[in-house]
């Protein structure tokens, strides 16, 4: 049985990584990189050619992490603003990030620790129902890049109306609602 769990977790990884489309020399963020999955997920990300950051807490984890080829280590235990810190990092914003950690923090977190037309991957589900993967919808509309196309003006109100958002399209722009439906 742990035979079969552990290639599940492989296969899982793995399969996050290719998702992320983060290319050789570009930047990827791990939350929970220290966990069953992430541990997975820093050696496949490593051997692509991405440059990986590892956030999870504590020294054993640091170490574990850097042995597994992380070239950056976030202790959340000790940085009070996760996203400055991967800023500080990579100058604009991870290319991608693959939430392994099952923490309503790591979902909030990673979309600002993106760059414009970053990916984020949500692997690690949370048990508490309130956690939503995606970004509040004034950070999506400011990592689009000009000139914006009336598709993607299209996409992004469908966007946000997955969300639960009221939006509403007139001549080339979305709004919303700030509340929820």
């Amino acid at each position: 049985m742990v035979y079969i769990q552990s290639n599940v977790l492989k296969v899982t990884a793995y399969t996050a990584c290719k998702r992320a489309n983060v290319k050789p020399g570009q930047w990827i963020v791990l939350p929970g990189a220290g966990g069953g999955l992430g541990h997975f997920a820093v050696q496949y990300a490593k051997a692509m050619g991405m440059r990986v950051i590892a956030i999870d807490g504590g020294d054993a984890k640091r170490d574990l992490c850097k042995k597994l080829g992380a070239e950056e280590y976030i202790d959340f235990q000790q940085t009070k603003d996760i996203p400055a810190e991967v800023m500080k990092i990579t100058g604009y914003g991870a290319h991608g990030v693959i939430v392994t950690a099952a923490t309503k923090q790591a979902y909030e977190s990673a979309p600002a620790m993106l760059r414009p037309n970053g990916t984020v991957v949500a692997v690690g589900l949370p048990k508490d129902p309130t956690v939503i993967a995606g970004a509040p919808p004034i950070m999506v509309v400011s990592q689009v890049q000009d000139p914006i196309s009336t598709s993607e003006i299209k996409l992004i109100c469908f966007s946000l109306r997955s969300l639960g958002y009221e939006t509403s399209e007139h001549r080339g722009l979305c709004s919303w609602k700030s509340q929820r439906c």
